[in-house]
């Protein structure tokens, strides 16, 4: 049985702040609003900061200040301030989105999704045809694990603006999670059209077509995503998956090699190239890599059960549990 990591870690959301350029008051397009104009676009955000409380202190009444305030907060890892900020602009101006917008980027900063949703959801009542609010949206559902929800918001995204490749992958993603392979196989692709060389995409697109049992074409997608970054560990653990779908165990166990040679700590690399060797008739070689494996994380000695290769393998004694990563 071939077990592989497939990763389909989420692009994050764009967390830049939805700038508002254009004072109300006219005569706050001062010496002080350009300068702290200037200082954000140079990412000088402590300057930008003081350059904005100049604005508000002069006029307090200026949302798109309070906003941009927000923003080089923001980028600054000031989440607290920037949320005051934002609050100030959403009171003052709040048929607005862009407030409600980067209040709920700074929501995900601080790991609190569901208030984020909130927020964008406030904000895709003001601006429903924006694809950045929808992907957000999307990002944020896919984090409280609400994967049909995620793929309509994804939708919603890739419908307004076709080439965010971004959107795409996530899409693609959240349709893996649910095993809906042949829609995720789509979805990467629509991304690939947009964002030809991105290795990540064209590993889980080789994932996706592995679990969809079309293990050539997803040796020529993993093949791929090592040309673009041949350090790349996970495609080499799926390109060997796929190599075991065609029968090419020997294949499969050089490229798990590979995978170890990058990551000598990862105890699935160790499990699958052990199962392999343990096919290919080297049951010692076989056994030295479940040792390894079960002295990163004593949580695999249980997984090992399951697989009747390993059986009649010695994989030594029980050891302590460490800090490592499990297997789920």
């Amino acid at each position: 049985m071939t077990r592989r990591e497939d990763p389909t870690r989420q692009r994050s959301a764009r967390s830049g702040g939805q700038a508002l350029q254009h004072p109300v008051e006219p005569g706050v397009i001062d010496l002080a609003w350009h300068a702290a104009v200037a200082a954000e676009h140079s990412k000088r955000y402590g300057a930008a900061v003081s350059a904005y409380r100049r604005v508000v202190e002069r006029f307090p009444g200026c949302a798109e200040a309070w906003n941009n305030m927000g923003n080089a907060l923001m980028a600054q890892g000031e989440l607290d301030e920037a949320l005051d900020c934002y609050s100030r602009a959403r009171t003052l101006a709040p048929e607005r989105y862009e407030s409600w917008f980067n209040y709920g980027n700074a929501k995900l900063e601080q790991s609190r999704p569901e208030e984020a949703i909130e927020a964008y959801r406030k904000a895709l009542r003001r601006a429903p045809s924006n694809d950045h609010i929808w992907y957000n949206l999307g990002y944020a559902l896919s984090l409280l694990d609400d994967l049909p929800g995620a793929i309509d918001t994804y939708r919603q995204a890739v419908e307004l603006a076709p080439g965010n490749h971004r959107a795409w992958y996530n899409l693609g993603n959240a349709y893996a999670d649910l095993d809906r392979h042949g829609e995720a196989i789509d979805a990467y692709r629509h991304a690939l059209e947009h964002c030809g060389d991105d290795h990540e995409i064209w590993n889980n697109l080789g994932a996706a077509l592995s679990h969809a049992e079309r293990y050539e074409e997803a040796i020529s997608s993993l093949e791929m995503a090592l040309e673009l970054c041949a350090d790349y560990d996970p495609a080499w653990n799926n390109l060997a998956g796929a190599r075991e779908g065609i029968g090419d165990l020997a294949g499969a166990a050089a490229d798990y090699a590979e995978a170890l040679r990058l990551r000598g700590d990862q105890p699935l690399y160790h499990v699958n190239r052990a199962s392999v060797l343990a096919r290919l008739g080297r049951p010692d070689e076989a056994s030295v890599h479940l040792v390894e494996a079960i002295r990163l994380d004593e949580g695999v000695r249980d997984y090992l059960a399951a697989f009747e290769e390993f059986a009649e393998l010695p994989i030594g004694h029980p050891t302590p549990p460490d800090d490592g990563p499990r297997i789920n």
